[in-house]
């Protein structure tokens, strides 16, 4: 009888084998708005979130694709999903008529939302308080 127990749990071990879901939390995200305040029209060609470990952004790496981790851009919208960002972030993009910089930001929660104005000779990031993904309630 113990024998029959014992394989009939070592042979449903291995008909049925045990689901390993690994990389299921959530993701910290960044949204960034792109609005332009410059005289001639400009395409974005090429865009960088830089990650740095220091407020002064001394050695700054672009963010890496793999996996879910990923920046993306196009000419009003930037957005990023990471396995979590440095503690500092730089955005470097790439338009028509030349490369702009931005301010150094940091993305403190895990559904970070940013505007960014597009200037004549480089770029500001700023919080945007508008969360899109929720509405306020009435009285709150």
């Amino acid at each position: 009888m113990r024998f029959k127990l014992e394989f009939l749990i070592s042979f449903s071990l291995f008909i049925f084998p045990s689901v390993v879901l690994a990389d299921m939390g959530p993701k910290p995200t960044m949204t960034l708005n792109l609005v332009y305040e410059v005289k001639e029209p400009i395409t974005l060609v090429k865009a960088d979130l830089m990650q740095c470990k220091d407020a002064l952004c001394k050695e700054a790496t672009p963010l890496e694709d793999y996996g879910p981790q990923r920046f993306t851009c196009a000419q009003n919208l930037c957005e990023s999903q990471s396995y979590g960002y440095a503690p500092y972030q730089k955005l470097v993009v790439e338009f028509s008529d030349r490369t702009r910089e931005s301010n150094i930001f940091q993305a403190k929660s895990l559904r970070s939302n940013f505007k960014v104005i597009v200037k004549e000779s480089e770029l500001s990031v700023e919080k945007n308080d508008k969360r899109f993904w929720r509405k306020k309630r009435k009285g709150s």
